[in-house]
């Protein structure tokens, strides 16, 4: 009888193990289940911000080569929310990864924004919508850009500009500059109207 109850007892230890087994096997599975729902879920929110904008990309690809589309003319800006801002902020890194880099226009990275990010060593400067309401002088040097790799030519800029803008919360405020600043401004800005420096290119 006792050994009877030993088999039983045995038998009933090995189904409870099993079944402990299989509950586990279950949950593991209904766990790895929703995380891999989770994760296609996540990458497809994680996409679709990516498309509006509202995710920093880091480093943007800067358009070259004389495209077509460095002479669209760009569109004011009418939100100032989270995607200006990540569009700044994308612009900025894609500026200070480039040496002597020193300005850069929301066109060249395939966004027709009045958008224009400048640092010439005074701290950057994030500029949306800008007019250039007063200019004084003139001045001719050599410019670059980043559309144009390893292109130099002289060009006639003013000596000195006033500029109307807004920063990246919509506050108006105005920019003065001189030399350097007053030409990186015009330089910008021309990108906004699809205009490229070649254009104003003058002879040697």
């Amino acid at each position: 009888m006792k050994k009877k109850y030993k088999i039983v007892f045995i038998v009933l230890s090995i189904l409870l193990i099993i079944s402990v087994f299989i509950c586990y096997r279950i949950c593991k599975y209904n766990e790895k289940e929703v995380r891999n729902k989770q994760r296609k879920e996540f990458l497809v929110n994680l996409e679709k911000k990516k498309r509006e904008g509202l995710v920093r990309m880091g480093e943007r690809i800067i358009i070259t080569n004389d495209d077509e589309f460095l002479h669209k003319k760009s569109k004011a800006v009418e939100n100032f929310d989270e995607k200006l801002s990540v569009l700044i902020d994308d612009m900025i890194e894609t500026l200070h990864k480039k040496e002597d880099a020193v300005g850069l226009a929301a066109v060249q990275i395939g966004i027709l924004k009045n958008v224009i990010v400048i640092d010439v060593g005074q701290g950057v400067l994030e500029i949306v919508n800008p007019s250039i309401v007063e200019k004084k002088g003139e001045q001719i040097e050599y410019e670059g850009c980043l559309s144009y790799p390893e292109i130099y030519k002289k060009v006639k800029r003013p000596a000195y500009v006033k500029v109307k803008a807004y920063d990246r919360n919509g506050k108006e405020y105005t920019i003065e500059g001189e030399g350097l600043l007053a030409r990186a401004l015009c330089h910008e800005i021309d990108h906004l109207n699809g205009i490229v420096f070649l254009d104003r290119a003058i002879s040697d």
